[in-house]
């Protein structure tokens, strides 16, 4: 999703959005799609504030907002979608954020699940598929895109802050590899 500033206009040209934003809803069972996708969206609407109302014309935002909802166990799905989100909502386009923010009792409520899951992995009182470092990352992502939905200002946070966008970028889902012996 690393997309230089001529491939990001030249795809957008081409009808990109449109193409990803269709198959997030082709394939919206399918987890892998879904970061993908929302990834490439975080990286076409890095920096253009026409992506990210073409992002919303097309109905990215609701799948966007259906593949938090489906894909809740899945610490990536979570991370791509909320930073993206978060990304499109930092543009300060008052439009988006009135079409994004119903998803604040959702973010607040995966970040409660997210808390105990963590909580719960890192005392060993059960065996989860999702480890604490994955809560913390996906909690920081959640905790990211409520303080966007919650900035009513509209204005960037100043530089510095822990929601600042240098924190994290599109690409944020990412693993160590780790060795299986």
């Amino acid at each position: 999703s690393c997309l230089a500033k001529v491939s990001r206009q030249q795809i957008f040209d081409l009808g990109g959005i449109p193409n990803v934003v269709a198959s997030m809803a082709k394939f919206k069972k399918d987890a892998e799609v879904q970061v993908a996708g929302a990834m490439t969206l975080g990286g076409l609407c890095l920096s253009s504030a026409a992506c990210r109302a073409s992002v919303a014309k097309y109905g990215g935002l609701v799948l966007l907002a259906a593949a938090m909802e489906r894909h809740a166990d899945r610490a990536d799905v979570l991370v791509a979608v909320s930073e993206t989100l978060a990304l499109i909502c930092s543009g300060g386009d008052a439009e988006l954020l009135t079409q994004v923010m119903p998803l604040l009792p959702i973010v607040q409520a995966l970040q409660g699940r997210y808390h105990d899951l963590a909580a719960a992995a890192a005392s060993g009182e059960a065996e989860s598929a999702t480890s604490s470092k994955d809560c913390e990352v996906v909690m920081r992502s959640l905790q990211k895109l409520e303080a966007s939905l919650t900035d009513t200002s509209g204005n960037k946070r100043e530089t510095g802050s822990h929601f600042d966008d240098d924190w994290s970028e599109a690409g944020t889902p990412r693993r160590t590899a780790q060795k299986v012996a």
